[in-house]
């Protein structure tokens, strides 16, 4: 072979090289398409054996005469979800639009843990659903620690027994230091249940059932009925109110009222930058702020038994 031949040769060889490296996918994408493929493949044969049984059925209805003297039978309607999921498994995968609702959440979750976190990539689902969160693994931690004590309790009344084990070690230091009260009365205090935050709205418009509904046209008697329940909810003792505002998530310190010349005052104390308390806003511009878009709601998060 010429030198000349050779040269071509790998040139040609290269050329293909560099061509096959720019069309290969990334090996992510290609499982990810298999994965789909192989989902839409089970709703395809789930739809084409639905059609089967249906057709099944209507043939051996047909071979048999019928009676008139029975009632005719109505054929089983069939489920809205799987003819939804049929079409949907007959329409192509837009990986892109799934790509990039990936990549908002990867940046809402950077913005979130940012030095100066940012609330903007989540809503009131995001508190709602973090509270659901913390109450399940504090639920499986609690389960967690008394199968565990269960299982040193069963290892303790195994272990010998020594003179000096039925002595109980009483603290020498306490908290309760201060009240004065003997040692040995720390051991007769109930311990506390444990607990978890439960949020959920409160107030706000729209059409989702909440407690106090909220509408532009509403009377000023009912507007007197929704600041009652808003004060009755605030004053309770095992509860906090949250005012999701216009790009902030504030805390309701505290509410007042008077009538000056005959016209009710109503306002709550609450932060429109940051957490400190630094503003009261009036309820009748809450309820405007509220009632602007959906998203603006007034939360309740409050105190339960952790299994109740």
């Amino acid at each position: 072979m010429s030198s000349h031949t050779y040269r071509l040769s790998m040139n040609v060889l290269l050329a293909q090289r560099d061509v096959a490296e720019e069309e290969a996918p990334a090996l992510a994408f290609c499982r990810l398409w298999e994965l789909y493929e192989e989902l839409n493949e089970k709703k395809r044969k789930l739809a084409e054996e639905d059609g089967e049984d249906d057709e099944s059925s209507d043939e051996s209805d047909e071979d048999e005469e019928p009676d008139e003297d029975l009632p005719k039978k109505k054929k089983p309607a069939r489920p809205r979800q799987r003819i939804a999921a049929a079409r949907k498994a007959a329409k192509p995968w837009n990986w892109k639009g799934e790509l990039g609702e990936i990549l908002r959440k990867s940046d809402g979750v950077a913005k979130t843990c940012a030095s100066r976190p940012s609330t903007a990539p989540f809503g009131n689902w995001g508190l709602i659903k973090g509270a659901q969160r913390l109450r399940e693994d504090a639920r499986r931690a609690a389960r967690e620690a008394e199968v565990q004590a269960l299982i040193d309790n069963d290892d303790d009344a195994t272990a010998p027994v020594s003179s000096n084990d039925d002595e109980r070690q009483l603290p020498v230091r306490t908290s309760l230091a201060f009240l004065g009260l003997p040692q040995d009365t720390l051991f007769g205090c109930p311990k506390a249940p444990p607990t978890h935050i439960v949020i959920s709205l409160l107030a706000g418009g729209g059409r989702a059932k909440i407690p106090i509904p909220l509408k532009r046209d509403d009377s000023p008697e009912t507007i007197e009925r929704q600041w009652g329940k808003l004060s009755a909810a605030f004053n309770r003792p095992d509860a906090s109110l949250i005012f999701h505002l216009k790009n902030h998530y504030a805390l309701i310190y505290a509410l007042r009222e008077w009538t000056s010349d005959g016209k009710r005052v109503r306002q709550l104390l609450c932060a429109r930058k940051g957490q400190r308390p630094s503003a009261w806003v009036d309820w009748l511009e809450a309820r405007e702020t509220i009632l602007g878009w959906a998203g603006y709601k007034l939360m309740v998060a409050e105190r339960c038994s952790l299994f109740s």
